[in-house]
């Protein structure tokens, strides 16, 4: 059996990362409270720079298993970056960037985003994507006063270690389990089948959840029939097959991301599942990944806060602007890219409202900020630092989406589902 305890498996993921960074903290807070000496842009410190640039470092997963993610995540950064400078930068500064890539590993973000801190003196940090890697970074932007910005769907991860305040320098712009499946669930039993096998790629996020869906699935009349993790990295899925066809389900949702969630569905197809059971999930048909099941997901169901047609003058002006630099062969990712230019339509907000680049006063600023995005109406939430916006449910349709359901703008609640640990 691949069965695992959630509750397990998130302490352990804390205490691995909460390792993995102890080492880099000290370091980081010393050098990042330093003068630069390197002739950069920022000055390391906090302080307004007083000119030059805004510098932001960006943390994606070029390497590894969530690398589709990791390419969206540049892409939408350099399209965003060109667009928001077009438009008088932050501040009225030019944005510049860094790109490290966190290979989609604890140790490697944390290295990464030490680099970023001391060495680049970024004046604002953005990324990254899977749960572990973010965990990795936040104890470091937090000693060095350094905002950060989360950009991809995933557990909320803005409160202290108490679990109940607001971490001030830590800001998710990516939805999480409650925003996508409170709304989503309900229509998923009634529409696709009661009997639900869950399957997850084994780390903090897809347990987050699997763990919410099945409390929803049960408080709204489905049944559970099984659930399973697999490591990231898998490949053959024939096992797990073999226990998802024991169990008779209706509907199997799958939290397998980025490669791995591919070849999962490829496989479910070949076992000649796809033609007996729904399929749906998150982030497994994300856009960034779409480009590979497209031909065996036709009429799949998911649920996101972005698609590249959503219709206002915002994601009009983004999407030509991507697809000028990058084609048409696919639609933009759902999740990375765009959460790219809505980070930084937010920070040239917070700017405006506090008068100054400075950091401190943009993360102060920062709360309550609202700015149409490509998603839409997005606003970072004074109650926990989560931004709230549109949820959509979507059907795969071709090589894109239908937009099947507005689900309105669903904000966080408090922080619940929060992943904390110490620092």
């Amino acid at each position: 059996m691949h069965l695992s305890t959630s509750s397990d498996r998130r302490r352990s993921g804390r205490l691995r990362a909460a390792v993995v960074t102890g080492a880099f903290m000290a370091a980081s807070l010393l050098a990042a409270c330093g003068s630069s000496d390197d002739g950069g842009s920022t000055d390391g410190g906090g302080g307004d720079n007083g000119g030059g640039a805004v510098k932001i470092g960006v943390l994606a997963p070029i390497t590894g298993e969530l690398a589709p993610y990791g390419e969206a995540l540049e892409r939408g950064m350099t399209v965003a970056a060109e667009l928001i400078n077009e438009d008088g930068g932050i501040g009225g500064k030019k944005v510049e960037w860094v790109l490290e890539d966190d290979q989609t590993d604890p140790k490697a973000a944390s290295t990464a985003a030490r680099k970023l801190l001391t060495q680049e003196r970024v004046d604002f940090l953005m990324g990254t994507t899977s749960s572990a890697t973010t965990l990795a970074v936040i104890p470091q932007a937090e000693r060095a006063k350094v905002p950060f910005f989360y950009v991809v769907e995933g557990e909320s991860k803005t409160c202290d270690s108490s679990g109940t305040g607001t971490r001030e320098y830590i800001f998710g712009n990516g939805e999480t389990p409650e925003q996508k499946m409170t709304e989503y669930v309900p229509w998923m039993l009634e529409n696709l089948g009661k009997r639900v096998y869950l399957i997850g790629s084994d780390y903090v996020f897809p347990h987050f959840v699997n763990d919410l869906t099945s409390k929803l699935i049960e408080e709204n009349g489905g049944t559970v029939v099984g659930t399973a993790y697999a490591p990231l990295g898998t490949s053959d899925f024939s096992s797990y097959i073999s226990e998802i066809e024991r169990a008779k389900p209706d509907v199997i949702f799958i939290s397998v991301v980025g490669t791995d969630g591919i070849a999962l569905v490829k496989q479910l197809n070949q076992f000649g599942l796809r033609d007996k059971v729904e399929l749906t999930g998150i982030p497994t048909f994300a856009g960034e990944v779409l480009p590979g099941i497209a031909d065996v997901a036709q009429d799949v169901y998911t649920v996101e806060r972005y698609w590249d047609k959503a219709d206002n003058p915002v994601n009009e002006k983004f999407a030509a602007a991507y697809h000028a630099k990058y084609g048409d062969e696919a639609p933009i990712g759902t999740i990375a890219a765009q959460g790219a230019y809505g980070t930084l339509l937010l920070l040239q907000a917070a700017a405006e409202k506090a008068g100054t680049t400075d950091r401190e006063a943009v993360a102060k600023a920062l709360p309550g900020v609202t700015v149409e995005s490509p998603a839409g109406e997005i606003t970072v939430n004074p109650d926990n630092n989560v931004v709230t916006g549109p949820i959509r449910l979507l059907q795969v349709k071709g090589d894109n989406y239908d937009e099947v359901q507005d689900l309105g703008q669903v904000p966080h609640p408090g922080h619940s589902g929060c992943s904390s640990q110490d620092v």
